[in-house]
């Protein structure tokens, strides 16, 4: 049986590879994998790892396959930051659709602030926020590129919806 044999068991990180990596860190990227060597390949639940990637803020979607005989491949699409967002005391970073990030500590970005945005908000409600915004940074862009060449560091806060 295919499942009991030693060569299709994943014994190590060296059998993970993982594509896609700026601002999730291998260790994320690896996860419960990393932790379980020696497991067979077989047995990898793919869809829950899959399910699993996408719960880390930074990660957009990720895709988990298995290649016979022991390697598994992992490729991460991450989330594009757009403005750092003031959540509370605590910078972090948003994407389009609102979704919040902490900051990478090897990457440095310059965006505008967006004030008022908080964690127990619906994402929908950060969301509508993030289209309004977005709607006005593409019509000075188009304008004038105004958000380019601006050395603004905050927006006062969006209305809420």
């Amino acid at each position: 049986m295919a499942s009991a044999r030693w060569r299709f068991r994943v014994e190590s990180s060296d059998d993970i590879d993982i594509g896609g990596l700026q601002n999730v860190t291998r260790a994320q990227g690896h996860g419960s994998h990393g932790r379980r060597h020696c497991r067979n390949i077989f047995f990898v639940p793919l869809a829950q790892r899959k399910t699993q990637l996408e719960q880390i803020p930074w990660v957009e979607s990720a895709s988990v396959m298995r290649f016979v005989p022991n390697r598994l491949k992992v490729e991460i699409h991450e989330r594009t930051p757009v403005a750092f967002a003031r959540v509370g005391t605590k910078i972090m970073l948003t994407d389009a659709a609102g979704t919040l990030m902490d900051l990478p500590g090897r990457k440095k970005y310059s965006f505008p602030v967006i004030v008022g945005m908080n964690n127990g908000e619906p994402p929908s409600t950060r969301g509508a926020r993030m289209k309004i915004y977005n709607d006005v940074v593409s019509q000075l862009d188009a304008s004038a590129h105004v958000t380019r060449k601006s050395s603004v560091k905050s927006i006062s806060q969006i209305p809420k919806m």
